[in-house]
């Protein structure tokens, strides 16, 4: 036997094309990322079981019956015709849905005092004790995959359990009762929200941006957008503008005009940027390390949920 045929045969080497590789990378990047995310939502579970938790709320959903009004004249002849009443055409409510109760309070504000919008955050109040300055009932239908927000002014005059008319947001531990009570709508869950966790959230979106037709200005709370378009908000920013209750539009002859609307101007103006703000999540992406850091960070330390 010849020595040549004696050699080993040289080893194949495999080539990979250039969309090969393409298609690895791509594949390796994808498992990095599912990796990245299991690794998110784990860590988020484990962070939201040291969460702040209060008790849940004991709503007595058995209103007080009421007589109805005698509407009878002495003397009077009674004639039975046809029901004129209005055929009962609303939807069953979905047992399934729920109401959660959300309140933003003005306490903890972790606002720069050097911050031109400083006094949006009512720094004197922690030496006064901490108010219910926004409310809001958000529904969720997992159904409809729809959600609903009814907000109320702080201000409303309503009957609160054991303590007669008085505002709102004095109600306290009451609140759930006093919206029943009032309303008729029973709370399910209830979520507690500072000013932190809300200049948090903004932040880690990246701003939320908000479309205006006019300047508008509130000394106030050192609110100042001086030409219009659109503005992108910051934490700080933010929070004086939906906190604004004395906001002003210029107009092109630079004469400004208070909002007669006052608290509704204020909460249609909360509504809108809720919505805006959970669009900007979105946008960005909730595994988005700065999103979900900002979220579980906000479950954490800023927000209080029931058990």
């Amino acid at each position: 036997m010849s020595e040549a045929s004696e050699k080993p045969p040289k080893p194949f080497k495999r080539r990979h094309t250039n969309g090969q590789r393409a298609v690895l990378a791509l594949n390796i990047v994808v498992i990095i990322a599912c990796l990245a995310g299991a690794g998110v939502l784990l860590y988020g579970k484990q962070q939201l079981d040291d969460t702040l938790v209060a008790p849940p709320p004991e709503v007595v959903t058995t209103p007080p019956t009421t007589a109805a009004p005698d509407t009878t004249v002495e003397g009077a002849t009674t004639t039975l015709g046809p029901s004129t009443s209005t055929p009962e055409t609303f939807p069953a409510a979905d047992p399934e849905a729920k109401n959660f109760l959300i309140t933003g309070a003005d306490a903890n504000p972790c606002v720069d005092p050097n911050s031109p919008w400083a006094n949006a955050a009512d720094p004197q109040r922690e030496s006064i004790g901490s108010r219910t300055d926004s409310i809001m009932v958000l529904r969720l239908d997992p159904v409809t995959r729809q959600a609903a927000v009814l907000s109320f002014p702080r201000d409303l005059w309503v009957k609160i359990p054991g303590r007669g008319k008085n505002r709102i947001n004095s109600a306290g531990d009451q609140l759930a009762q006093t919206i029943y009570d009032n309303f008729g709508i029973v709370v399910d869950h209830t979520l507690t929200v500072d000013f932190c966790a809300f200049k948090r959230i903004v932040d880690a979106v990246g701003g939320v941006a908000v479309p205006f037709s006019t300047p508008i200005k509130d000394a106030n709370v050192g609110l100042d957008i001086p030409v219009a378009g659109c503005h992108v908000f910051s934490g700080d920013e933010a929070l004086a503008y939906v906190r604004s209750r004395h906001l002003k539009w210029v107009d092109e002859d630079g004469t400004a005009h208070e909002d007669r609307a006052s608290d509704l101007g204020r909460i249609s103006r909360q509504q809108d940027f809720l919505r805006r703000t959970l669009q900007a999540a979105l946008d960005k992406g909730i595994f988005d390390p700065a999103v979900a850091s900002a979220l579980i960070d906000s479950l954490q330390t800023y927000i209080v949920r029931d058990e």
